[in-house]
């Protein structure tokens, strides 16, 4: 199971943060280190990025130095013929794969362990995405 995905620059005033079924990433403008991943799946990215239960997270980054941050839009697609329909829990799991390999400091789950795996399931992340490291498998 193999899964591209796009990953664009974007601001809030963008129409691509009206996008959903979508991740997202902020990363630290300085370095391109990715701070924190997350999904928009049931909400569109805007959605996603107010509100109180992302308190924590703006603290957390607060307190490791990060005061600014980009934001990324990554649009996934897929081999359609090989998974069939794609759904929010494969979302979840290519989230979650990112998450474990690179466990950005604004994320706390999925940094240890991971829930469920898909044993063979092929991430690439192409675009303006900052990690050096742009190929993740699960194992």
């Amino acid at each position: 199971m193999k899964f591209s995905i796009e990953w664009h620059g974007i601001t809030l005033s963008s129409s691509k943060a009206d996008w959903s079924n979508v991740l997202y990433a902020y990363v630290e403008p300085y370095e391109d280190t990715i701070v924190y991943i997350g999904k928009a799946d049931r909400q569109t990215i805007r959605q996603r990025l107010s509100g109180t239960h992302k308190d924590k997270v703006w603290r957390d980054l607060a307190e490791a130095g990060v005061d600014r941050y980009a934001l990324l839009a990554g649009d996934v697609t897929s081999d359609a013929d090989e998974i069939g329909r794609f759904t929010w829990q494969m979302l979840a799991d290519i989230e979650s794969l990112l998450i474990y390999r690179l466990k950005p400091i604004g994320n706390i789950q999925n940094t240890r362990s991971r829930p469920i795996s898909r044993p063979g399931m092929t991430v690439s992340c192409e675009g303006v995405w900052p990690h050096r490291r742009t190929e993740f498998r699960d194992i």
